[in-house]
């Protein structure tokens, strides 16, 4: 008995392909002040400033991040804004926060605090 090459795989197979995360916002908001607005916020302005990893930590106490992200992970600042970002729908990318974050930390750090400051203040402070 000879066997017989196989033509086609038995049974059928049904593909989904996504295109787009299903639910996700269409319409992205901007960041409340922008990067270098520190006289928004003069008192965040100068404890970034003067004590940028201290801001660093606060920020990320208050969004339920450990304190060791800031010790221990190079890219924290990354971190906690793309989080932000995509917890508020923010617009922007990971490229753009690791350009932000290294090539002016203190303001991105003020920033990052600002938005959180604005956030946690409820939605009548918000700029959307």
């Amino acid at each position: 008995m000879q066997l017989q090459p196989v033509q086609q795989q038995p049974g059928t197979i049904n593909s989904i392909v996504v295109t787009g995360q299903p639910n996700a916002p269409k319409h992205r908001r901007d960041w409340n002040t922008g990067l270098c607005q520190c006289f928004d916020d003069c008192n965040t302005c100068m404890f970034g400033a003067c004590c940028c990893p201290i801001l660093a930590m606060q920020t990320a106490s208050e969004l339920d991040e450990t304190l060791c992200i800031v010790c221990f992970v190079p890219a924290s600042t990354v971190a906690m804004r793309v989080k932000l970002r995509t917890q508020e729908n923010i617009g922007g990318s990971i490229c753009g926060d690791c350009m932000v974050s290294y090539c002016c930390m203190p303001c991105a750090t003020c920033q990052l605090a600002r938005e959180v400051k604005i956030v946690k203040s409820g939605p009548n402070q918000r700029g959307y």
